[in-house]
């Protein structure tokens, strides 16, 4: 198995990504300033699993890997974490599924990884009961979209670490 961790880059304007609450301030909290890192680089494109998900799947399946997690972003299937979805954003993640399943690999998709929309985040983020319900719409669209191929989900990444850092410390 292989962990995609680095967040996918936002191609806001040609694939109707939102903005996530940690592409504001490296701690994923609003605090009025922009990532700030010595010589100005950002990881913006990290990886570039986006536009190099093929490559990816042909090296898992020559290093002989059955398994690949990676998360959903769900500013990039809801843009405004709710309302309206970005078809977009979940036809990717169902390009990506197949390319993984062409190559023998099986997905395991996790949901939230700490990248809540930040129209969410701005209107109370976990705190606001509304929260629950959005992450229910978001949910269910993503598990309607890819429930037939993804076997194996992870609802939320590590929420213990989350709600300690962005809500006790954050």
């Amino acid at each position: 198995m292989i962990f995609s961790g680095a967040l996918p880059p936002l191609h806001t304007k040609s694939k109707g990504h939102g903005i996530s609450m940690v592409k504001v301030h490296p701690s994923g909290m609003l605090s009025g300033i922009l990532p700030v890192v010595k010589d100005g680089s950002n990881a913006d494109v990290a990886c570039d699993r986006y536009h190099r998900y093929m490559e990816d799947a042909a090296l898992m399946k020559k290093l002989g890997l059955n398994a690949y997690r990676f998360s959903i972003s769900w500013p990039r299937t809801y843009p405004h974490g709710h309302g309206e979805v970005n078809q977009k954003g979940l036809d990717y993640y169902s390009r990506l599924v197949d390319c993984l399943i062409e190559n023998g690999i099986s997905p395991m998709a996790t949901l939230f990884h700490w990248d809540l929309p930040l129209a969410i985040h701005q209107s109370g983020g976990w705190l606001n009961r509304r929260s629950v319900t959005w992450f229910e719409q978001y949910a269910r669209t993503v598990i309607k979209a890819l429930g037939d191929r993804v076997k194996y989900w992870i609802p939320i990444n590590e929420p213990n670490v989350h709600s300690k850092l962005g809500y006790r410390h954050g």
